[in-house]
């Protein structure tokens, strides 16, 4: 097992990030970021710790293809298109972040993305996090917690 740095990231129009020491078995850092803050956190934590970050993104691009039938739902429609378009813009960055993970030659690491989610509370018994905390950066957590 390394000791070194994980970074999680929940790709999405609110990006959870989260800095997991594995030494310390702490979460030092959980916040949301938009995209390009998100790649010059990425950047500055490489140039601290090198080759001891690993980055951890859930990549909904390992998920299979969403299939709608119209006929069946046609109440649902607009709601679908609107689920399918944020699926779309999460997908394409995680893609993004998973190109600038590669060609900066960052330790990195695709997760297909679950289902499960993790309410506050049992977040802080989980996690040892006592602050307030969204889903996003919990989603985030969820990836490097344990690593």
């Amino acid at each position: 097992m390394n000791k070194g740095i994980y970074i999680g990231i929940d790709p999405g129009v609110s990006t959870g990030v989260c800095v997991y020491d594995a030494q310390t078995r702490l979460i030092t850092r959980l916040q949301t970021l938009s995209f390009w803050p998100l790649i010059d956190f990425i950047a500055t934590w490489h140039k601290q710790e090198g080759e001891r970050l690993t980055v951890i993104v859930e990549d909904p691009n390992l998920n299979p293809a969403m299939h709608w039938n119209q006929k069946k739902d046609v109440k649902g429609f607009n709601a679908a298109t609107k689920v399918a378009q944020n699926v779309g813009m999460n997908k394409k960055e995680a893609e993004l972040i998973i190109e600038f993970l590669k060609r900066n030659k960052i330790n990195c690491k695709a997760i297909k993305p679950t289902a499960r989610k993790v309410k506050e509370d049992y977040f802080k018994q989980l996690s040892g996090y006592g602050r307030q905390t969204n889903q996003h950066e919990r989603d985030a957590a969820m990836l490097v917690i344990g690593y």
